[in-house]
């Protein structure tokens, strides 16, 4: 059964209305015309538009062929038809919901009122989110004219409510394109139960940005254009530039192999040689595409002198690529979504290799799952903000994008003021110490933060480890090489009946022996770390109201003064707490997940502290 929004599709045969004077010919039309709309939803969920026929819809509407054409003169009419009522509904119900008392809230109120419909209308979500964009560009433009129109309406409401006229246009387009593209992936991956724990998370970090400390600005260099399809080598290659320039110009629709063997000059028996299918090819040349986009950031991110230098030179690198092949960048950025379900997962898999630049401007303290929901929302934002620019104004002007995409990565960590410096390539060469520490902390440490805070619950095996964070195998293996060999993680015996190593957390349990055999450099720098992570938590904590929300929570400050068996006592009393603390945490996981929600329940911080000061006047002794 699929739900729509017209009713059950296994109840729609017996919604028709019985013949004879009691019902006139117009409430019979509309009856058979929602039905045959409600069929389209259905069987398009099921098999796909492409595979979706007339006698498709006659069979699951209960409405005759004959009748069909009576309402729409083609298949695409009823496509269209149903996108419209579709988006006027998804529109209504986003802007409708509950009203946010200032531009954050609202904003936060539309992002979650969007994905509450997707998940409510999952089979009608997918006609506007994937099917449309297959079905040719009279689809895709419906569905496009409707999000610039709840675009305009959310940034006029948005600015009543207070949003600062300095908000750049792409930033309030990023955040409604990752709204769409993360409701999007989860939709087509079956994540529906998800949608409400992303949205808030998502609404939360994209409304924590303010806008830049005044207009960005780009050194205006044209770019030049590269001639894609003579640059080809191999037949293979040949084929994929070939397909790339007639998905630019046609779309993927009426695209042929035998089209595709003309333009790369050859035989039709040589293109089947190398790609079994028109879909095979979509998946080749967006594979080809993203790897590419991969290949010039990467290396561009990586030679930089600092994370904030990295990441302005990696978006120059790759709106400098694409704005040189006009065809690579539409396939990119807009092409993708012609290919369904397929080619949109194939892109998010090879593009998840750069999210360690992605990530550079989420807070180190946050949870793994915040890290990728951020990274995926940063990612999506951008391809968003690219197609739009590729659509408004062609390829070549896409590297004027390098600096807004920069600022929206650098901003939560270095400020508003250095984020703008540094997006415009200027004056972020020699920050405060204080700054430049923190962007390369949460650069260099992203990846070894998820496994830290993951392996704080347990021992974990590989296998594990990339389960439950964002990591490809061969990462979590070379973050475990690199913490090894900092002492920060220690490798365990494999667990009974398993020949798979296990890795537990070295700094969990530090104790004072430990600790007096480092050097003062090795402890400040773990001293550090923990305290900026601290901070970090109590700061957000009291920004969030959470700090005192609950009567049960504990706040003690004890000045003493010890002497050196003091010093041991103590130690040997929180290393006591800690295994109870401990205890404590092991049983409350076993109580959630009897209940049938291990994600249930509320976080919290136990923090252990003690540490020498300067004899302060008033101090215990």
């Amino acid at each position: 059964m699929t739900v729509t929004p017209w009713g059950d599709s296994e109840h729609l045969r017996s919604m028709k209305l019985p013949p004879g004077p009691a019902h006139s010919p117009q409430k019979v039309a509309e009856n058979q015309r929602n039905r045959l709309l409600a069929a389209m939803v259905a069987s398009t969920a099921a098999r796909g538009y492409e595979e979706t026929g007339v006698a498709d819809l006659a069979e699951i509407s209960g409405v005759s062929p004959r009748s069909f054409y009576q309402h729409f003169e083609s298949k695409e009419a009823c496509l269209l038809a149903a996108l419209e009522e579709i988006l006027s509904l998804a529109v209504e119900s986003t802007l409708t919901a509950t009203e946010g008392g200032d531009w954050r809230e609202e904003g936060h109120n539309r992002i979650v009122a969007f994905a509450s419909f997707v998940a409510a209308q999952p089979a009608a979500a997918r006609l506007f989110l994937v099917e449309a964009y297959a079905a040719g560009p009279n689809a895709s433009e419906t569905v496009d004219d409707a999000i610039l129109k709840m675009e305009r309406v959310l940034k006029k409401r948005l600015e009543d409510l207070g949003l600062p006229q300095a908000v750049p246009q792409e930033m309030l387009v990023g955040a409604i394109g990752a709204a769409i593209a993360g409701a999007r992936i989860r939709l087509l991956r079956g994540h529906l139960e998800r949608l409400p724990e992303f949205a808030d998370e998502l609404a939360s970090f994209l409304l924590q940005f303010e806008p830049p400390a005044r207009p960005l600005r780009v050194a205006a260099r044209p770019p030049e254009r590269r001639p894609e399809e003579r640059e080809a080598g191999d037949h293979a290659e040949r084929a994929l530039r070939a397909f790339e320039a007639l998905l630019a110009e046609r779309g993927l629709p009426p695209i042929t192999m035998g089209q595709v063997a003309e333009r790369a000059g050859m035989s039709v028996r040589t293109l089947y040689a190398n790609f079994s299918s028109r879909e095979e090819l979509m998946l080749g040349a967006v594979d080809a595409a993203a790897m590419q986009s991969v290949a010039v950031m990467l290396p561009a991110y990586r030679r930089a002198p600092s994370p904030a230098d990295g990441v302005r030179a990696a978006f120059s690198a790759l709106f400098g690529m694409l704005a040189s092949r006009p065809n690579l960048a539409h396939l990119l950025l807009a092409g993708t979504r012609e290919g369904g379900a397929p080619a949109l997962e194939r892109r998010a898999e090879v593009l998840r290799q750069i999210e360690p630049l992605l990530s550079v401007g989420v807070p180190a303290h946050q949870r793994p799952v915040s890290i990728r929901v951020a990274s995926e929302a940063v990612l999506n934002a951008v391809l968003e903000v690219g197609a739009r620019r590729l659509a408004d104004s062609g390829a070549e002007a896409l590297p004027g994008l390098v600096p807004i995409c920069s600022f929206m990565i650098l901003a939560p960590v270095l400020g508003t003021e250095q984020a703008t410096a540094a997006a415009e390539g200027k004056g972020y060469r020699k920050p405060p110490p204080a700054v430049a520490e923190a962007v390369l902390r949460a650069a260099a440490g992203r990846m070894s933060q998820q496994l830290i805070t993951t392996i704080a619950g347990g021992p974990k095996t590989v296998a594990e480890l990339e389960e439950a964070s964002s990591l490809s195998a061969a990462q979590v293996a070379d973050q475990i090489r690199t913490l090894e060999a900092q002492g920060v993680i220690a490798a365990l015996e494999p667990a009974p009946g398993s020949r798979a190593p296990r890795y537990a957390s070295a700094w969990a349990r530090l104790s004072t022996k430990e600790s007096g055999e480092m050097t003062r450099a090795e402890r400040e720098v773990i001293s550090l770390e923990v305290g900026q992570v601290i901070k970090a938590e109590v700061e957000e904590a009291f920004q969030a109201g959470t700090f005192d929300a609950r009567a049960d929570r504990s706040l003690i400050r004890l000045p003493m003064r010890l002497d050196d068996q003091g010093w041991s006592e103590l130690s040997q009393h929180l290393d006591d707490s800690l295994d109870t603390a401990l205890e404590i945490q092991r049983r409350a996981s076993e109580r959630l997940l009897a209940g049938g929600d291990a994600a249930a329940g509320t976080y919290g911080r136990l923090l252990f502290a003690t540490f020498e000061v300067p004899h302060p006047e008033g101090d215990a002794g």
